[in-house]
């Protein structure tokens, strides 16, 4: 039937807006009533069931105001590998396939996905079994999607809280230059950020890149000795997450730091590759995103 390819979300957003004309139509108009029962009951989400267990837990680790969580340590259960997939891009065979369980032996059920814009998927395997997967809402922290899969040797969170929404980032990716970034940018009285002052480390230039690549792409950009590169190159992104920057310093050009760091809230917009040691100064422009919060984004003074 025509309706049931309408987004749910925006069903959702016109009812809740004309709540009190929604009801006299209801009462009014029989057909309509069938078509809102029909949707609901086909799981459009105009009344969601709740986010799972991990997801609720993670919310309160927000709510209670800590700056990181151990996912291994607020889980009830015992899991060896643990996968987050955006609501679009997520099937009970990616999981499999990602959470290295064989296709033809897993089987578990997959969480209902009611406005792929929203909600996110957590899955966990252990010992060759897929044992839980879950709904989790962007309002209860929003999962960067880049890394390998993550285990409980590396289960360590960062939380990155602005106004309404949360970003929720590995620590073992956050660098001491994002630290200091974010840190800056806290602060509401400053309105730009000097690179040269917020480094403890010698360099003449550095190479931002908001697209992700690989060691090998990164060393030939920047024409190094792939290599020496390679083996001095601390990362390397393995998923298409666009939402990554990479921060690549050199000094008489060599390779002296490079980090990656999660672009929400916070995001280079205008530079000139290298920047320079002399001229790495940026101004920050503070704008709303698409969830109503604040964001930050960093324009190099010379190039605007």
């Amino acid at each position: 039937m025509l309706f049931f390819n309408i987004k749910c979300s925006k069903i959702k957003t016109s009812i809740e807006g004309n709540i009190d004309y929604t009801l006299q139509a209801l009462i009014k108009n029989r057909t309509l009533f069938f078509i809102l029962t029909s949707l609901f009951v086909s799981g459009c989400g105009l009344f969601d069931e709740p986010e799972g267990e991990v997801s609720r837990a993670i919310s309160e680790e927000i709510a209670s105001g800590s700056t990181e969580f151990d996912l291994k340590k607020i889980t009830a259960f015992e899991w060896e590998k643990f996968v987050v997939y955006g609501g679009y891009n997520v099937s009970q065979e990616i999981i499999c396939r990602d959470l290295e369980v064989d296709v033809n032996d897993c089987d578990f059920d997959t969480p209902r996905i009611y406005d792929g814009d929203s909600d996110f998927v957590l899955a966990f395997s252990n010992q060759g079994q897929v044992i839980h997967a879950e709904r989790h809402l962007y309002k209860n922290g929003i999962f960067s999607l880049h890394l390998e899969l993550v285990t409980p040797l590396n289960s360590i969170f960062s939380i990155r809280k602005m106004i309404k929404v949360s970003y929720l980032v590995p620590k073992e990716s956050v660098g001491p230059i994002d630290e200091k970034l974010i840190e800056l940018i806290s602060d509401r009285n400053n309105d730009e950020v000097n690179l040269n002052t917020i480094t403890e480390f010698e360099w003449d230039s550095v190479y931002i890149f908001t697209e992700p690549q690989s060691r090998t792409t990164l060393c030939d950009l920047i024409m190094l000795n792939i290599d020496e590169c390679n083996n001095a190159m601390p990362f390397q992104i393995n998923r298409d997450d666009k939402y990554w920057t990479h921060l690549i310093f050199l000094n008489n050009e060599e390779l002296v730091h490079a980090e990656i760091r999660y672009t929400g809230g916070l995001e280079f917009k205008e530079y000139v590759n290298p920047v320079q040691f002399d001229n790495s100064i940026f101004d920050i422009e503070k704008t709303i995103n698409s969830f109503g919060d604040d964001t930050y984004r960093l324009y190099q003074k010379n190039t605007q």
